[in-house]
């Protein structure tokens, strides 16, 4: 959304951008590692030496009691009608706060992302479900784990500026803890005042967050270089 990014420290470069839907595509040179934003952060490689996550959907907002409800209605929907388009759920809360057209500090091209998200599909929900369950059961990653989520969210369908701070998105308390669910190595770091993609935040915050990053970077892959 924003352009590329690049980000270096030590013996290792990245260069960073975001895809059309929404995954932070990383790549870095000397040392591996992998990066997925959002639901992205289901997507890996085999090769990485470390796992980077940017608020990754590990958990369905309404927690894991919500997802083993509604869990077996979507997989029935999904077999039936796998491309049907499910009801439009985003309000266009996070597009207003990122837009520089509502006030927000990013221009970019709405067919990559328009102002209430793409079409969700029956077929698409069931398998980030399907993913979130494997979650649940465990995953055992045995490569270190960063997961960077915002300090709170706030997931109402009325606009108000607390928006511009908050992960509108996802039960970032929630996914804190399913993260714990990846491996026996995961770090979990919250950055305050940050929104659903944190390297879209706001400049400051996006230098805490790369503060962050670099520091955890640092200290497990250069050690292990």
């Amino acid at each position: 959304m924003a352009g590329p990014t690049t980000f270096s420290s030590g013996n290792w470069l990245a260069f960073g951008t975001e895809t059309a839907h929404g995954s932070s595509l990383w790549t870095f040179i000397t040392t591996a590692a992998a990066c997925g934003l959002s639901a992205g952060g289901f997507t890996g490689t085999g090769v990485a030496t470390a796992l980077i996550l940017n608020s990754p959907w590990l958990e369905f907002q309404g927690a894991e009691i919500g997802r083993r409800a509604i869990s077996p209605l979507v997989q029935l929907q999904a077999r039936r009608h796998p491309l049907a388009p499910l009801p439009v759920q985003d309000p266009g809360i996070y597009s207003r706060s990122l837009s520089s057209e509502f006030g927000g500090q990013w221009t970019y091209n709405k067919s990559w992302r328009p102002y209430r998200g793409f079409p969700v599909t029956s077929a698409f929900l069931n398998a980030v479900f399907q993913a979130q369950n494997a979650v649940d059961a465990g995953l055992s990653i045995d490569v270190p784990i960063l997961t960077m989520l915002s300090t709170r969210d706030y997931l109402q369908p009325r606009w108000t500026e607390t928006a511009t701070e908050a992960d509108v998105a996802l039960n970032v308390d929630v996914v804190a803890h399913r993260a714990l669910s990846l491996g026996n190595n995961v770090t979990v770091v919250r950055i305050p005042k940050a929104v659903h993609d944190i390297f879209l935040s706001p400049a400051p915050v996006r230098k805490n967050a790369y503060r962050e990053m670099e520091r955890w970077l640092g200290g497990y892959l250069n050690r292990r270089a």
